[in-house]
């Protein structure tokens, strides 16, 4: 299985590719500069689940596996996720089966809200630094919001 800085430097190298071969806009890869108007593209992050779960105050280790201490963390983490998002009305019932039996299926269910909460609120989010700024466009960057149950607010 691959590591995290594997897949996250993969990820990045795929996003980079997707900016350098459309230039004339479908996809924006923050940090680097869209290449087209908001309304043309679709944002793309690089984005980690774990980190997400842990700003939120659920269990970001050890729920991966088919233990039983591994489902047991899943489904505190499913049971949990829409308070601590902010988000009481989300309904994670119809891939609670799937997320316990698969965590890479809740790490997408975890990405997918953690998008939405960008999508809601971008100001959220941690960004570069104007001293980070350079590298994080050469390197990339992993969008992690700043606290927790705030993303449906208004900015």
């Amino acid at each position: 299985a691959p590591s995290m800085p594997q897949m996250t430097y993969y990820g990045t190298q795929m996003l980079q590719r997707l900016h350098d071969e459309n230039p004339t806009g479908r996809w924006h890869v923050p940090p680097m500069e869209p290449t087209a108007p908001p309304e043309r593209t679709v944002t793309l992050l690089e984005l980690m689940p774990g980190a997400f779960l842990q700003v939120c105050g659920l269990p970001a280790r050890r729920y991966k596996g088919k233990s039983s201490s591994n489902l047991m963390l899943r489904g505190n983490i499913l049971d949990r996720l829409p308070a601590r998002t902010g988000w009481p009305e989300l309904d994670l019932s119809s891939v609670r089966g799937n997320c316990l039996a698969n965590d890479d299926c809740l790490d997408a269910v975890v990405a997918a809200v953690c998008a939405a909460s960008w999508a809601r609120c971008q100001g959220h989010f941690h960004h570069p630094t104007p001293d980070e700024y350079a590298d994080a466009q050469l390197e990339g960057w992993i969008y992690i919001p700043k606290v927790a149950g705030a993303y449906p607010s208004a900015c």
